[in-house]
């Protein structure tokens, strides 16, 4: 299992990463949701225009501690914490 500690080995490399949902956000098809597992925090973008319509509904509907299962691609984003973020 990948933690999120270990993001910056995998860059540009689609992942999975198992964790808890610790703040999420909305914007017009684009949903941000801030994951940690016990190694650390990332940012991952779930946006309608890359997800089915089910997921993207699933990924709205989040709260505060969801146990969660994420894959998307690494991406490199020094802003995020933790210099990574998941598209």
């Amino acid at each position: 299992m990948l933690l999120i500690k270990n993001l910056k080995t995998k860059e540009d490399q689609v992942v999975t990463l198992k964790g808890w949902v610790t703040n999420k956000r909305s914007g017009k098809g684009i949903e941000f949701i801030i994951l940690r597992d016990g190694s650390g925090y990332t940012q991952c973008i779930a946006a309608a225009s890359d997800m089915n319509e089910k997921a993207f509904e699933t990924a709205g509907q989040l709260s505060q501690e969801s146990s969660v299962e994420i894959t998307g691609k690494v991406v490199k984003d020094e802003r995020q914490i933790g210099g990574y973020e998941i598209h």
